[in-house]
């Protein structure tokens, strides 16, 4: 009997931590646009100067992410998401010309999305992921083709031995 408890105990403490783990699905985590590898050759005033986009939570139940873009004159745009992957409209707030988002997921490791402009048009995205490689493609709007890399966490001190820190990225 006692050790029946411990195991139930046991299970107890551990279901949060894999119910966080879910939470948690492939797209977690702090990525950057490559403007280089991207093709914007079908909307190039669509083509920014860099793109930053941290993904907080992937689940169906949770999807969270946060972002800043330097258009291309320079202007900084901030967007921000909290919704699920129910296909239905989310808002997008911050300093963008998105309204909402409406994102489904698809096959594994693709997620897809209705993106509404504040001027009511109409963007698809089809983000796929492969390993560090996140690529949007979107139609629409904007027809375009976009490569974002995995940004990894420099270790403490690693910066030519002088005992420095790495910067954030």
């Amino acid at each position: 009997m006692r050790s029946s408890m411990r195991w139930l105990l046991l299970g107890v403490l551990l279901l949060p931590t894999f119910a966080a783990a879910q939470e948690n699905g492939p797209y977690v985590g702090r990525w950057r646009l490559n403007v280089a590898k991207s093709d914007y050759s079908q909307a190039p005033d669509a083509k920014p100067k860099s793109a930053v986009v941290t993904i907080t939570a992937d689940s169906k139940a949770a999807l969270k992410w946060h972002g800043t873009l330097s258009d291309s004159n320079g202007k900084l745009m901030t967007f921000i998401f909290s919704g699920a992957e129910d296909g239905k409209p989310h808002p997008v707030t911050g300093d963008n010309p998105w309204k909402s988002a409406a994102y489904t997921e698809g096959a594994e490791n693709v997620l897809s999305a209705e993106i509404t402009m504040k001027d009511g048009s109409k963007m698809k995205q089809e983000i796929t992921i492969s390993g560090d490689t996140l690529t949007a493609k979107n139609s629409g709007a904007e027809n375009s083709t976009e490569v974002w890399e995995r940004v990894k966490s420099k270790p403490a001190g690693g910066m030519s031995g002088k005992g420095k820190t790495a910067p954030p990225q």
